[in-house]
């Protein structure tokens, strides 16, 4: 009796169908590999017109956009004159305080420029923000106190350009007469009167002693002379 050899299918490929690339053989059985097709359409990368500019082509373009730009932030602006001492971060905490809708501020010398998005918003803030907002005696360095006393000697600088030594001795009477009229006569303690003698004067002093002070401290207030 004769008998065949049996082939062995496991080990053998199939000569029907020439194995391509991406094929695999499994129990003689064919399956298509798809990765390569996934990874060949993954490195095909999408470039826009941008990107294919030149540097140059790019500057010219960016340097377009921002005059547009520009030009765009000029359009409805308001003016306040300002004090040099005034910061950004100041300038906008006061427009925040004023309830003032703004697209950006800037300072040029003397003169801040505050820009709106369109006519009507500027028209708007217009009234809501004084002109002197920003003047020298709003500087946000000082205190309430600085500031009121600022007012008041604003208030009795006289309007004469001739500065001599009376009308600055009357200037600076009033101006302590003004300061000190809300504590005349609440002084609680003891007042005194005296002089002290030197080699070419005789030069009265008022010693003020509160009641309940304490002795280990002292104040000594020199006038400007004159």
């Amino acid at each position: 009796m004769l008998y065949e050899e049996i082939s062995n299918d496991d080990n053998e490929l199939s000569k029907a169908l020439p194995p391509r690339d991406n094929d695999l053989r499994v129990n003689n059985h064919s399956m298509v590999d798809d990765d390569k097709n996934n990874d060949q359409s993954d490195s095909v990368k999408y470039k826009s017109c941008h990107q294919n500019r030149s540097v140059e082509a790019r500057r010219r373009r960016n340097r377009k956009r921002n005059d547009i730009f520009r030009r765009r932030r000029f359009r409805y602006v308001m003016t306040r004159p300002v004090y040099p001492r005034f910061t950004i971060k100041s300038i906008r905490k006061i427009l925040r305080q004023y309830d003032i809708s703004y697209i950006h501020t800037k300072i040029k010398q003397e003169l801040l420029i505050i820009g709106a998005k369109n006519n009507k918003i500027k028209d708007q803030n217009e009234p809501k923000l004084p002109i002197n907002i920003f003047s020298r005696h709003k500087d946000p360095r000082f205190t309430d106190e600085a500031k009121v006393f600022a007012q008041l000697i604003t208030s009795l600088q006289s309007s004469s350009n001739a500065v001599t030594p009376e009308s600055l001795r009357t200037f600076f009477e009033d101006l302590c007469a003004k300061a000190n009229e809300k504590l005349i006569g609440t002084f609680n303690g003891n007042l005194q009167e005296k002089h002290v003698m030197t080699n070419s004067a005789d030069i009265p002093i008022n010693v003020h002693t509160p009641a309940n002070a304490n002795k280990d401290k002292l104040v000594v207030y020199f006038h400007g002379g004159g």
